[in-house]
């Protein structure tokens, strides 16, 4: 029931004054403290502002509008102000932490209301300033609270409405006041809009309102006022939806935008209240919400025990699960293994709610722990001894929490909010030149080099590429806003489909020939076929190979000691990191720190900015420990490989190179281990495209070969070529890894090196059947490269010798098929293509080769039954159906083909080769309008100035100016 008697003079200080001391003293702290520059936390926000990200803005309205403002300021002043921002905000929650702890009623049960005898409930007294001073130590020095604080992150917001809310709630208590409950509902809404774990409280809040004001909540005037004020506050989930669909070339309507901000909150509450294990959740509950319900109820005296007995042991009972909850809550706060950030939840509203939980039980038991005289006027010393006890333990603990969250969280704030990032940065821009064209895949990299030059004169003379957002039409307009001299136009900004890697590589390499290209970080895929990679410092300069090369020149004595000379520079920076991701040496003195430490569930704890950049320097420095090996410098990349390791002991790919440099200073020979067994190494990481990304490249033979196998089998016939000639380096006898090399000598046009190769492989007759490797693969890379080196009639002799002496073996004909047809020599290809249909007349392959074959002689009517024959067989066989559709064009038979293309269109609409038979189709049928239709289709599907492109577009103009 809520009181309204206001507290006197007397008792103003805790609630009133001391709240702002403690908010002062906090700002002291923090400022000491604060993060000057770029953060981890704030390093989204800063990019947003400053214009270096792109994309909608949809999430954290009310964060979005207060902090609008910081976008007019200059982008190296950003990162201080959303800094001081969450400095501000946290500074402010803990001055309402510490006023709610302090009109917390203490009447909950028997024992508090014979002892306090304030008329509403509030601990006073002289001791009542603890437990203020205790909540706000146990929060404000929270390792998750302390770094947000100081760091720029937008959580403490967040947090600040829910203390703020909390805060009225109680304040409606003393003073019976709707405004507060009003106040506490359109904050509530605000925030609500603003956080998903606010989204996920509102039961909880609801609850909280029913509870608090009894019967009287069902009042209809009252709910109305409080639903319009609540639904006030959510109406900011339609301001960032409106403001992105009244922008330049949306790529959603309004209600998309505002549904994917509904997703994530319901996908975020939905994550932790029912995908979380019930595990997290109950430790989760039993550190925020349940103290928090245990304090709500008001307790009788006895629990229905009218017995001396029975009322004292429910009052022990209650002693003890106030003692056992605030000795847990304030043991969270050290971050034990159970608590929110080890789970995964480390939120700071979390933490806040268990400090207002450790205030009012600190309150609690030195409220029950006055002495209460009996009938007589007596008190007992028993009674004085409880209360001494009580306080001296009360006062330990704030005595624990403020040395013990000190000494624990100080040195992570202080790495945290170090220079580590600043210098992180500048090494890693440190070797970039003026007007280079800086391309990641890992946007945290490119937004910590963007702030790195950001304060240069020159700044807006480089071009910022995300590679992996380069495929999304939409990222081009952002790119045409940014760079609108450099830049192509012309490209439809709102298409939906991926953007051509041929396209994107064309504009990349047509910017290389004016400026220098620059890639922050180890990484694979077409930009590394088209560019040989140069390690400079952490980055790599990017140089257009040279016309039939495999790979750039050998990294010369230079660029050897250039790059050696950059990493022993930077290996003071990376030592500083290393004890604050890997946990110290074990010590074997029974009464050290770590065992005390160890038996309170207070694990070692890495730092999160810590590690995180001891993730991207061992990924650098285990790339150069490659390069180095790779370069005959055994020493240098040993030393490389250990910091690598040091700075992320999970990175799998420096702990294999390191055990090979190992082996190769030993002298122990090379051995290639069976791939399958790779499958077994990922650990935690789900693909070896995420092993790469994470950690970097691997240089032992085994690692070479799986790896060169993925590329290969993603077209990264440049990055296989060079992996299979290291292995091929290391381990000769590797016939896989030989034969694969002689495949891409031929596709890079240096036949004569792969003809070398074949007849170096043919020699090692155990090694190809142990391999597993048959005739067929053999026979077709000589083939191959005979043709491809013009050696046209001995390879038609060997193909002719193939078909004779396998003239049983269904894999050679197929492979004999394959070759003639890519070279033109349709009368080998026939001859097989007859024999295996022979063999297997039934064989949705060979029908395919005999098909493939007569349409290639020009003999469409022949053709198409054959493929006929395989849909028979296989009705989605959509393969054989688009080439039974090209042949009934092509032998007039117009209709089947129509009906053909119309059914490939239901399953494919946006393939050109689909579409661009119905326009055909149409065209022979002198069919103008249709054709166009279709051809303009195909014209939106690739990329502007491509032959397809130009193809397209003759036709087009073709039909519009003479129509067939």
């Amino acid at each position: 029931m809520m009181m309204q008697t206001k507290p006197g003079g007397e008792q103003r200080f805790v609630p009133a004054i001391l709240p702002w001391i403690l908010a002062a003293a906090a700002a002291v702290v923090y400022l000491f403290t604060f993060n000057s520059w770029i953060s981890l936390n704030n390093l989204g926000n800063v990019a947003k502002s400053a214009g270096w990200l792109w994309g909608p803005d949809l999430y954290n309205p009310l964060y979005f509008l207060i902090t609008y403002p910081f976008r007019w300021l200059p982008a190296q002043w950003m990162p201080v102000a959303f800094n001081l921002f969450s400095l501000v905000c946290a500074v402010l929650t803990l001055a309402l932490l510490a006023r709610s702890v302090a009109i917390l009623p203490q009447d909950r049960t028997q024992e508090q209301r014979k002892r306090e005898k304030n008329k509403l409930g509030i601990f006073s007294g002289p001791m009542a300033w603890i437990p203020p001073v205790l909540a706000v130590v146990v929060c404000g020095l929270q390792l998750t609270f302390w770094e947000s604080a100081t760091s720029g992150g937008n959580e403490l917001l967040n947090v600040l409405l829910i203390a703020y809310v909390i805060r009225n709630l109680l304040e409606f208590r003393i003073n019976g006041e709707d405004s507060c409950l009003f106040r506490a509902a359109l904050v509530f809404g605000l925030g609500m809009a603003n956080s998903w774990l606010i989204f996920s409280l509102f039961p909880a809040f609801v609850i909280a309102l029913i509870w608090i004001r009894g019967m009287s909540f069902f009042n209809s005037r009252f709910l109305l006022r409080l639903f319009l004020c609540g639904v006030a506050g959510l109406l900011l989930y339609l301001v960032l939806p409106t403001i992105y669909t009244l922008s330049a070339n949306p790529m959603v309507n309004f209600w998309q935008a505002l549904k994917v901000n509904l997703a994530m909150d319901k996908n975020a509450f939905l994550q932790l209240a029912i995908h979380a294990p019930i595990n997290v959740r109950l430790l989760l509950a039993i550190f925020s919400i349940m103290p928090i319900f245990i304090m709500g109820i008001r307790w009788a005296s006895n629990f229905g025990d009218i017995s001396h007995n029975g009322k004292l042991l429910a009052t022990w009972v209650l002693h003890f699960v106030h003692a056992a909850l605030l000795v847990a809550c304030v043991w969270v706060a050290f971050d034990p293994l159970f608590s929110p950030a080890h789970l995964g939840f480390g939120f700071p509203g979390l933490y806040y709610l268990t400090a207002l939980s450790v205030g009012y039980f600190a309150a609690y038991f030195l409220v029950v722990s006055k002495p209460y005289p009996d009938r007589m006027g007596r008190t007992t010393p028993i009674q004085h001894g409880m209360r001494n006890l009580s306080v001296a333990v009360v006062v330990l603990l704030l005595a624990v929490s403020v040395i013990g969250l000190l000494c624990r969280n100080f040195p992570q704030v202080r790495i945290a909010n170090g220079p580590a990032i600043r210098h992180y940065a500048s090494q890693l821009v440190e070797k970039i030149p003026a007007r280079a064209v800086v391309l990641s895949d890992n946007a945290e990299k490119l937004y910590l080099a963007e702030a790195a030059l950001a304060g240069g004169p020159k700044f807006k003379d480089y071009i910022f590429l995300n590679s992996e957002s380069l495929s999304i039409p939409a990222y081009h307009g952002f790119l045409q806003k940014q760079y609108p001299h450099d830049w192509p136009t012309g490209m439809d900004i709102t298409s939906t489909n991926q953007v051509s890697p041929r396209f994107l590589l064309s504009t990349v390499a047509k910017l290389a020939q004016t400026r220098p290209v620059y890639y922050l970080h180890p990484s694979f895929g077409y930009y590394f076929e088209y560019f040989d990679s140069r390690p400079r410092g952490m980055t790599l300069e990017m140089l257009p190979h040279s016309t039939n090369s495999l790979s750039g020149p050998p990294l010369s004595e230079s660029e050897i000691a250039d790059n050696e000379n950059f990493w022993n520079a930077a290996d003071s920076d990376l030592k500083r990191l290393e004890p604050f991701i890997n946990p110290p040496p074990a010590n074997t003195n029974s009464f050290s720190v770590q065992k005390i430490l160890k038996k309170l569930y207070l694990p070692f704890r890495p730092n999160s900015v810590a590690r995180t950049l001891g993730m991207f320097y061992s990924q650098a420095r285990n790339f150069w420990g490659v390069q180095a090996q790779r370069a005959g410098k055994l020493d240098a990349a040993k030393k490389s490989f250990e910091s690598a390791i040091a700075l992320n002991p999970e990175n799998i790919a420096a702990q294999n190179s390191l055990a090979f440099n190992a082996d190769l200073q030993a002298g122990v020979q090379p051995v290639v281990k069976p791939l399958r067994s790779l499958e077994d190494e990922l650990g935690k990481f789900r693909t070896w495209q995420d092993v790469l990304k994470m950690a970097g490249p691997f240089d032992d033979p085994t690692h070479c070969l799986g790896i060169a196998m993925m590329f290969t089998q993603g077209n990264l016939y440049r990055e296989a070529a060079r992996e299979f000639k290291r292995v091929h380096e290391l381990a000769p006898e590797s016939v896989l890894s030989g034969l694969w090399l002689a495949r891409l000598y031929t596709l890079n046009r240096m036949p004569e090196k792969s003809l070398a190769l074949v007849s170096e492989i043919r020699r090692q007759t155990n090694e190809l059947q142990a391999a597993g490797i048959g005739k067929a693969e053999l026979l077709q890379t000589e083939a191959t490269a005979l043709l491809a080196d013009k050696e046209t009639e001995k390879a038609d002799e060997l193909l002719e010798t193939a078909i004779h002496e396998n003239s049983d073996d269904p894999k050679v004909l197929g492979m004999v098929v394959r070759v003639s047809s890519m070279f033109g020599r349709y009368t080998n290809a026939l001859a097989a293509a007859d024999r295996q249909l022979e063999l297997l007349p039934d064989d949705p392959s060979a029908l395919f080769n005999k098909g493939f074959v007569t349409m290639q002689l020009g003999r469409y009517e022949q053709a198409a039954p054959l493929f006929t024959r395989i849909l028979s067989l296989q009705p989605t066989n959509y393969n054989a159906q688009l080439y039974r559709a090209i042949a009934y064009v092509k032998s007039d038979h117009l209709d089947e083909a129509q009906q053909d293309f119309e059914s490939l269109q239901k399953v494919f609409p946006d393939r050109n080769d689909v579409n661009g038979g119905l326009a055909e189709v149409a065209w022979r049928r002198n069919d103008t309008n249709t054709a166009i239709h279709y051809y303009q289709m195909c014209v939106t599907n690739v990329p502007p100035g491509s032959p397809q492109a130009k193809f397209y577009n003759q036709r087009l103009e073709s039909l519009k100016t003479s129509p067939p």
